[in-house]
């Protein structure tokens, strides 16, 4: 009886040669927001680019307003300088940071607008620490600016002023001395800095809603609720 002759074991290869894609739509943990925001104070990054803190406003302005595509918003991020990467490698994993990081607030807006938080800074100040809103604001008014008629349109609205007013008096500290004035008052500028979210996320429902009015009304309108229904100030 002849023996079946046995066929050799192809070798396994070492790893996989088909690596798995970055998930494109999962957040940033702790870790990788620290390892963007130490980036953007490399020697890689334009002197004048945005920190963490200041993409988190702009992002969260970008994502709410009419469409900005990620070519045209990216290059606002570092100001007027490119910047540079230590490799390609260095390069793909930076921008794919940044990506990730503007689906997460972009899903975060969607999924809870009300409950939005904005991604602060949190500064020293005579031996406590304290929350510093104004690079925050400062980005989301430059957000604004890449459909700026269509934002002062809204910004001016009697009905939904209101919900600007912290942002603006947030990020023009420094520039307005009867603001400055009022802001100087710890209660007051806690209130502004606690308004931040709500805004942020009543004015994301205020573009979605203006999205169905341009649509001819083929989705039911949401309801806008007043400030004092949401307890902002």
């Amino acid at each position: 009886m002849r023996k079946k002759k046995r066929l050799a074991k192809r070798p396994k290869p070492h790893g996989n040669p088909f690596p798995r894609p970055p998930d494109i739509a999962r957040p940033l943990n702790e870790h990788e927001r620290e390892e963007l925001s130490s980036y953007f104070a490399s020697a890689c990054a334009p002197d004048d680019c945005m920190t963490i803190s200041m993409l988190h406003g702009f992002l969260s302005a970008v994502l709410s307003g009419p469409l900005v595509m990620p070519n045209e918003w990216l290059a606002r991020v570092w100001g007027e300088e490119e910047p540079s990467f230590e490799s390609e490698v260095h390069m793909r994993r930076i921008i794919g940071l940044l990506m990730r990081f503007s689906n997460g607030i972009a899903a975060e807006l969607a999924c809870n607008a009300l409950r939005f938080e904005p991604l602060l800074d949190v500064a020293e100040r005579d031996g406590s620490k304290q929350v510093d809103a104004e690079a925050w604001c400062v980005g989301y008014g430059l957000g604004m600016t890449a459909h700026e008629h269509a934002w002062k349109e809204l910004m001016q609205d009697p009905g939904t002023a209101m919900f600007f007013y912290p942002i603006v008096s947030l990020g023009m500290r420094g520039s307005d001395p009867e603001n400055d004035e009022m802001l100087s008052d710890p209660e007051t500028y806690g209130v502004n800095v606690a308004a931040l979210g709500k805004c942020a996320g009543v004015i994301y429902m205020l573009w979605r809603d203006r999205e169905v009015d341009d649509n001819a009304g083929t989705t039911a309108r949401p309801k806008i609720a007043k400030a004092e229904e949401l307890n902002l100030f």
